[in-house]
């Protein structure tokens, strides 16, 4: 709904784009022509940025309308301000242009007088306009003038409206037109299944990181947020750890399989970053600080780990998310983390311990983005 418009010959053709769309988030629609069919009117979401939010504020200024002139190609805002301005229907006689603006919670008729620039309401009881939702079929439905210019149709309260916007009381004069449909629904017994609620066990459905030892004969991984390792030889599974004070995630093998780097969570203390042996269980922790930590790597020697430090945000608190970016540590716990890159996803080492990969996304539009692969060297 973000809003190319053309126009097509009605014996077909090419058609011809008589606008670039402004962005891919915002809606541009409910196109009407201009009774002398020079003019296009159409409403359009004008708030900030480029990208969608639901979080508008409809007591200022949401859509406007807007009118272009075909003759020269010029764009004008026509009806603006507060409670913005949808679904532009202008009267057969071109004296006046019937729009839907919100008054507080309200959606309502108004007039526009297209010699004076006069804008009034004309009828309160419309249903709810969709300005803060997404609106790709229109904002309000659409609605006609009567042939005379002299009334309008219109749907609201699950029912279609004629009535004469010029009357002193237009309101109490709105007329129901009535209408039925015949139709015939089947009702079909509902399909259901017996689910047992909380049982002692149950199957796994979803393994995250999966991570296969170098030697190919085990795997780690973390389900239900703990971290669990499989024979590949005879299938057992066993936990690695025994704690329930914090979960575990992103596991990742040493180049040699003997230790394992994580990191954890708990709502409360928020997360770490660990290393754990995988034959002894010794367990060492390498950050000290609170933080949000993911994507731990060993260094080649084993000597090293890195690891990412997030803000917060969406699911999470955004209290301890300062000095985000990539960090680089000592695999004995003994230093404190340093940081080696501000931006980067996914660090890695390659085959030496000198240089570090990560990757780094760059948007060009709000849906239009290119990810870089970056090597940083430690030296």
């Amino acid at each position: 709904g973000s809003g190319e418009i053309w126009l097509y010959h009605i014996n077909g053709g090419a058609g011809v784009q008589l606008n670039e769309k402004p962005n891919r988030q915002k809606d541009l629609g409910e196109l009407a022509f201009s009774p002398d069919g020079r003019n296009v009117y159409y409403s359009q979401d004008t708030t900030g940025g480029s990208s969608f939010e639901y979080n508008k504020d409809s007591n200022n200024q949401i859509y406007q309308i807007f009118r272009r002139d075909l003759n020269d190609g010029k764009v004008k805002a026509f009806v603006s301000g507060p409670g913005g301005a949808v679904r532009p229907t202008p009267s057969p006689d071109g004296k006046y242009l019937a729009f839907v603006r919100r008054i507080r919670n309200q959606s309502s008729l108004f007039l526009k007088d297209l010699q004076s620039g006069q804008e009034f309401p004309v009828w309160q009881g419309l249903e709810r306009d969709m300005q803060e939702a997404w609106a790709i079929h229109g904002v309000y439905p659409s609605f006609a003038w009567m042939p005379g210019s002299k009334e309008i149709v219109v749907w609201a309260q699950g029912k279609i409206w004629r009535f004469d916007p010029f009357a002193k009381d237009s309101a109490k004069q709105a007329q129901e037109i009535p209408f039925h449909v015949k139709d015939t629904r089947e009702v079909r017994e509902a399909l259901r299944f017996t689910h047992e609620v909380a049982p002692d066990n149950f199957s796994v459905q979803q393994l995250r990181w999966v991570n296969v030892s170098p030697s190919g004969d085990k795997v780690v991984y973390s389900a239900l947020g703990y971290l669990y390792v499989k024979d590949l030889n005879d299938g057992k599974v066993r936990r690695l750890t025994k704690q329930e004070q914090h979960f575990e995630f992103f596991p990742s093998f040493s180049r040699d399989g003997k230790q394992l780097v994580y990191t954890t969570w708990n709502d409360q203390e928020t997360g770490s970053v660990r290393i754990l042996d995988v034959a002894s269980g010794k367990e060492t922790r390498l950050t000290t600080k609170q933080g949000k930590y993911s994507r731990p790597r060993f260094s080649p020697d084993g000597k090293n780990v890195i690891f990412v430090k997030s803000g917060g945000g969406y699911l999470t608190t955004p209290w301890y998310g300062l000095d985000t970016g990539v960090y680089l540590v000592a695999a004995d716990g003994k230093s404190a983390p340093r940081l080696i890159a501000d931006d980067g996803g996914a660090p890695q080492f390659g085959k030496d311990n000198d240089s570090v990969y990560v990757t780094r996304t760059q948007y060009t539009s709000e849906v239009d983005w290119t990810t870089s692969l970056i090597k940083i060297d430690l030296e």
